[in-house]
Parts: C-alpha cells; sequence; structure tokens
C-alpha cells in the first residue's frame, strides 16, 4: 500500500528479478495485441483531489488513446506499435527474458514486461505508463466489484503481503550480480513474512514491514482508491485494481503493484481491534497439480565423472560450479551447507575449505515448490609434502610456487601501433608508436620478456595483423604467455553492439578493412597459451567486453593464479573517446617501471593505477574477464627479472 514507510523499505532490496524462461516468453510474445487498457499510477493517484470535471476529462483523454491501439510482434524481430492515434514500425530483441528493448526511426528505446501469458501482456514504458494487452479478437468480461460501501469492507481486514513487484527496479536486473540477487531474494521473503496491513472498521490502520512500524488513518475515495494518512503526517494513495475476500491488490503512487491475502482467518476487524468473522464465500474447488519434482544438477567444477568419483586436489579451497534448473525456479543451492551465488541461468559458484585427506562434498539445490535434489562426490586433499615460499601481493591473497613459476614457458608480445592512416577522411595520431615503445622497453628492461619473442608491427594493415596472429597461434603452446598491445583509433557501432580497431588501410566508408573486436576474441581463443593479457588504448576499447557482462564476478579469491589458464584485458576507457596523450598508459609503464615485487598479477597491476588514472582524465579505464575465450579463473603474472 505505498506508504512512505514501504517505499522507503522496498527500495533497499536492490531489484526485481525478471523472468528465467526467455524461450517460453518468445513464443508468448510473438503475436498480435489488442491494447485494452494504458494506466499511469503516479497520474492516477493525484485525481483524488481532482473534481469530477476534471476526471471525466482524463480518462476520456486516456480512453481517446487507446481507440485502435495495438502492438504486433513478429518472429522475425519486428514490430509496429499504433498507440495515441500514432504508429512506429522498427526491431525488437528481448533481454533476459523480461526486457523488451526496440529500435526506431524515433530512436531506441526500452520497456519492461510485468507479466506475460497466453492471454495477457502487461509492459511499462519508460515514461511510467503501463500497457495492458491481450490477443488480438479478445472481448471484454463484464465486471463489478461492488459499490464503494462494500469495497470498504472487503478492505477493512488484517492482510500479509504476498508478492511485491515495481516495474523501474525490474529495469536495473540486467546489471546485477548474482549476489545481489540472491541478497534481493532474502531481504524480501524477510519482509513479506513479517509483514501485517490492518485496516479497521473505525477509519484507523497498523502497518509493520520489514523492523519498522507505523499508524494512522485510512479512507476510501470512490471504489479504487485508498488513502493512507500516518500518525506523523505522512499522506499517500494507492490504486485498488482487485478485491475480494481472498485477495487484493494494490498499485502504489511509486508504481509497485503488491498482491495481499488475509490472515487471521480473513476476519473483519471492528473499531475494539476484535476480529469479526465473516461467512465464507461459496468458492469452486479448484484442482491443481502440485510440482513434486526435484531439480537437475549439473557440476562441471570440478569434473566429477560418476557419483562417489574421488578427485584429488592440492588447495586449501575449491570452487565447486554447476548449473541446476527446474520448472518452477531454482530458490537456492548449497554446497556442504555454504551458499552458493545463483546467475540468471542457473549457474552457481561456492567456495569451501577442505580438510586435508578425503572430503565428502554434497550440492543441494531447492526449488521454490520446496523439491530438494542432491549431488554427492568425494574429494581427496593431497598433504603438503614441500614447504613453499609465499610472495606476498595484495593482502596475502595469492599464494604462488616459486619453483613452478622458475619453470614458466616463455613470454610472448605482439605491439601493434597505428598512427598512421592511407584514407584522408582519417585523422592520423602522434603517439601510438611512441607509447608502444616505451612500454616495450619497460618489459624489456624490467621483466621476463625477451627481443626475439616480440613482434612489433607499426601502421600495419588489417592483413599484417591477421598474419601476425596466426603465426603465434602456430609458435605458442600452453606453457607459455602472451601479451598483445594494440594503440590506434578504435569505434563502436552502438546499432549493432560492435566494436572494432582500425588498421593503416581503413577506410572511413566502409568497414572491410576495419578489425573486429569478435575477430580479436576468437583469435584470444584459438592461441593455446597459458595466459593471454589484452591491453588497449583506443577509443572505445572497453567493446572488447560488450559481448557478455565481462565483470560479474573478480577472481580475487583464487589462490593459484598462474596454474589456471587466463583470458584478461584491460582498456584505457570504455564506450568513449580518449585522448591523444594517454595517461592510462603514462601511470601503466609508471607502476610497472617502480614495482619492486617480484611477481605481480595484471589484476593487481591494474587496481594500483586505476584511481590515477580516473583523477587526471576523464576517462574510466576497465578491467575484467574476455568471456567465452578460455578463461578459467586464473591471471596473467608479470616476474620481474633479477637485478
Amino acid at each position: 500500500m505505498s506508504i512512505h514507510l514501504f517505499r522507503a523499505t522496498l527500495w533497499l532490496l536492490l531489484l526485481i528479478p525478471g523472468f528465467t524462461q526467455a524461450q517460453n516468453n518468445l513464443q508468448l510474445l510473438t503475436k498480435p495485441w489488442k491494447i485494452i487498457k494504458a494506466s499511469h499510477p503516479g497520474n492516477e493517484a493525484q485525481l483524488y483531489t481532482a473534481t469530477q470535471a476534471q476526471k471525466d476529462a482524463y480518462y476520456r483523454q486516456v480512453k481517446q488513446m487507446t481507440k485502435g491501439a495495438y502492438l504486433t510482434i513478429r518472429p522475425n524481430n519486428t514490430y509496429t506499435f499504433f498507440f495515441n492515434q500514432r504508429s512506429e514500425s522498427g526491431t525488437w530483441r528481448l533481454i533476459g527474458g523480461s526486457v523488451l528493448a526496440t529500435s526506431s526511426p524515433n530512436g531506441q528505446a526500452q520497456a519492461v514486461i510485468q507479466q506475460l501469458t497466453s492471454q495477457k501482456l502487461v509492459i511499462l514504458l519508460q515514461d511510467g505508463t503501463i500497457l495492458s494487452c491481450a490477443p488480438k479478437g479478445w472481448q471484454k468480461a463484464k465486471r463489478d466489484v461492488g459499490n464503494p460501501g462494500q469495497v470498504k469492507q472487503l478492505v477493512a481486514r488484517t492482510w500479509k503481503a504476498v508478492a511485491i513487484r515495481n516495474g523501474a527496479m525490474e529495469a536495473k536486473l540486467m546489471s546485477a550480480t548474482a549476489q545481489q540477487k540472491s541478497t534481493y531474494y532474502q531481504r524480501l521473503q524477510q519482509m513479506m513474512n513479517n509483514s501485517r496491513f490492518e485496516l479497521r472498521t473505525d477509519g484507523t490502520y497498523f502497518l509493520r514491514l520489514a523492523a519498522q512500524q507505523e499508524e494512522g488513518t485510512w479512507s476510501m475515495v470512490g471504489k479504487t482508491i485508498l488513502v493512507t494518512q500516518s500518525n506523523q503526517g505522512k499522506a499517500d494513495r494507492s490504486i485498488i485494481t482487485k478485491i475480494s475476500t481472498t485477495e487484493m491488490e494494490l498499485m502504489t503512487s511509486d508504481g509497485s503493484k503488491m498482491s495481499l491475502i488475509p490472515i487471521d482467518g480473513g476476519s473483519i476487524v471492528n473499531n475494539n481491534n476484535t476480529p469479526i468473522t465473516p461467512k465464507p464465500p461459496k468458492v469452486k474447488p479448484k484442482t491443481t497439480t502440485q510440482d513434486k519434482t526435484p531439480p537437475s544438477i549439473t557440476v562441471t567444477t570440478p569434473r566429477v565423472v560418476t557419483r562417489g568419483f574421488e578427485i584429488v586436489h592440492a588447495d586449501k579451497t575449491i570452487t565447486v560450479k554447476g548449473i541446476a534448473s527446474d520448472a518452477s525456479g531454482i530458490f537456492e543451492v548449497k554446497v556442504n551447507g555454504v551458499e552458493a551465488s545463483i546467475q540468471a541461468n542457473g549457474a552457481f559458484s561456492a567456495t569451501i575449505k577442505l580438510a586435508v585427506g578425503k572430503n565428502s562434498i554434497q550440492v543441494e539445490a531447492t526449488d521454490t515448490k520446496n523439491n530438494t535434489a542432491k549431488v554427492d562426490f568425494v574429494i581427496e586433499r593431497k598433504a603438503t609434502t614441500t614447504a613453499k615460499k609465499k610472495v606476498e601481493l595484495v593482502d596475502d591473497d595469492f599464494d604462488f610456487d616459486i619453483k613452478k613459476l622458475a619453470k614458466t614457458g616463455k613470454y610472448y608480445a605482439l605491439f601493434i601501433a597505428v598512427e598512421q592512416y592511407a584514407d584522408p577522411a582519417i585523422n592520423d595520431l602522434d603517439k601510438p608508436v611512441k607509447d608502444a615503445q616505451k612500454l616495450l622497453g619497460a618489459l624489456l628492461s624490467h621483466y621476463t620478456f625477451s627481443q626475439s619473442n616480440i613482434t612489433f608491427l607499426k601502421n600495419p594493415k588489417r592483413e599484417d595483423i591477421i598474419a601476425s596472429l596466426d603465426k603465434l597461434q602456430q609458435t605458442i603452446t600452453n606453457k607459455d604467455n602472451l601479451l598483445i598491445f594494440y594503440a590506434g583509433h578504435g569505434h563502436w557501432n552502438s546499432n549493432t553492439n560492435t566494436g572494432y580497431w582500425l588498421p593503416s588501410d581503413a577506410k572511413k566508408t566502409n568497414t572491410a578493412n576495419w578489425f573486429r573486436n569478435s575477430t580479436l576474441k576468437d583469435y584470444i581463443a584459438g592461441i593455446p597459451s597459458k595466459h593471454t593479457l589484452l591491453i588497449a588504448d583506443a577509443c572505445f576499447s572497453g567493446g572488447i567486453f560488450k559481448t557478455r557482462n565481462a565483470f560479474s564476478d573478480a577472481s580475487q579469491a583464487i589462490n593459484k593464479l598462474y596454474e589456471l589458464p587466463s583470458r584478461k584485458a584491460m582498456t584505457s576507457g570504455n564506450l568513449q573517446t580518449v585522448p591523444d596523450r594517454s595517461v592510462f598508459l603514462e601511470y601503466l609503464i609508471k607502476r610497472l617501471t617502480s614495482n619492486g615485487k617480484k611477481y605481480i598479477s595484471s589484476e593487481q597491476l591494474f587496481s594500483s593505477f586505476r584511481t590515477a588514472v580516473m583523477n587526471n582524465s576523464k576517462n574510466t579505464p576497465r578491467y575484467g574477464d574476455i568471456q567465452n575465450a578460455g578463461d578459467e579463473g586464473g591471471d596473467f603474472i608479470f616476474i620481474r627479472k633479477k637485478q
């Protein structure tokens, strides 16, 4: 019921999770829809102070907007939208199963799907308008909730919240981490379990939501608007969208939708706060099929061949990863009692401690219907036979075996510097070649890079870049490490979500000789190195991460960074232009030169100069995994030469 207390509490819950059945949503979504209702909760909640003439004029205008309105969503990803006597056509795509992104000559927009069934579609537009749609040919059924007195009698009882949704918060789903989603589920459930909405017949109310309480008075305006006034002087309005003796649905003034059910037997509460039990309504029994199917669990890390297979592991901890799936949705996953982080696609991850010897591991997944499945296996932690020298990096997070690092493969590097372009329409640059030479000098002087393993491309054509990557693919082994550096022009196409590097033979009028980020990623995935680190100092260089969410989980908790293969990237900016004079590269070289530690990871190196770049330029450098390129959680390690 909005009341300011509710609004403040709800926004603490981070965000609302969206749909998980994206494929099913696509099948339900693609059809011609008839727009049967348009509403704006913020506007409508203010109508209680308007005159009857103003209310009539408002609803006449809304009715005119929906006259003949429709939304046709086609399987070929095109759409036609007719609303308020205006038509719009363009392309659409579904993000995460709940966000409908559209592109048309009028621009780009996003709408949140609040409800989707075969017979109903409810979407929230960016301006706060809510459109309710039904399949073409739908006819409205006649329904009457009763007169204002009857509605007030239905409202006057004690309620409990069982569902809360907020369209604006749902739109933030795409940027949420698995941990944030898990935190949201826990807080929302706790808030609803403890909720109490006591609306008394004498016009007073008591509200308990989360750890806070509120009292005041309430009244009805017509049959649909519930007005509350707290004892602290806070007033609010909510729209009753559904009411009966068994349920009530409210649309609050901030756009939140709340579903409530009666408690204390559905009793009406009188002036003395004494329950009055009404006659139970005649309800036809519903036959429902109870979900008794447990979730499906697949453990991907470590690789479990059969149940009870013993895995030998050398570390003190292990990160168990896998995928849990169920038609009703996954509620939680635990590994030996440790709650795992869960992503929208059911992927889970949890790190547990291991005792020396055999450890019984149990992965337990529970769906929203309380069905549970378990997978058991055994991991044997080997006893330590030789002492390891610890090299301090960041808060003792990393532990390296000196003997193993001493036997590492070769360090290769590919430098690509483009500052002169054949096409006069593309501006030449002054710094890329000098910047690349400075970085190369720092690596050769201070770290275990050899001149014989360096490839330096000055103003290369696209063919030169391809040829060098082909050669590295044939030369590098799975024991070797590769650093790729690029300085030059970059471009990001927001319409196709495609990033490019511009070789010296690039032309502004077409992309034939442009070098795609996706092509680079394919090469990085195909080069069989132990570790690959990409450093890009170009406009829009953050596009290398745009194929997926590149920063979902940092690898700070991984102990053996060198033992696990890695594919990392650090860039001078995100989707933004960068100046010819590179503050990013200045601080990168400065930190490499001044570093006094023998071993430094690329993530640690980036962290040491990121703030300095942000404080001395308008750019925000980025660091993360290159997704789908073979990264397994390790990191590129710079080894300093002996002085």
